[in-house]
């Protein structure tokens, strides 16, 4: 359920730009109150940032279990399993 294609910068771009929009969606959900639409939209923001690190090496996913597997293992040293298990 994951592929192997072309690395792309402008892809992991854009998937970083979405990530900052629906991060500031949840934000604005989360100021007015609406706990379950700013959690659903943190979900999804860091989802796209996760996302962008596999468009800039060179993969695409195909369910959301994919791509934390690969954040985990490409990726978990780096940034601490802490961060991902959360």
């Amino acid at each position: 359920m994951i592929k192997k294609i072309p690395s792309s910068l402008e892809q992991a771009k854009l998937s970083t730009s979405k990530a900052s929009e629906v991060l500031d969606e949840a934000k604005a959900n989360l100021d007015e109150g609406r706990f379950n639409s700013a959690g659903i939209m943190a979900y999804v923001s860091i989802l796209n940032a996760a996302r962008a690190l596999l468009f800039k090496d060179g993969y695409r996913e195909k369910s959301h279990y994919c791509v934390a597997r690969y954040i985990e293992t490409h990726y978990g040293e780096k940034l601490g399993m802490g961060m991902i298990h959360k």
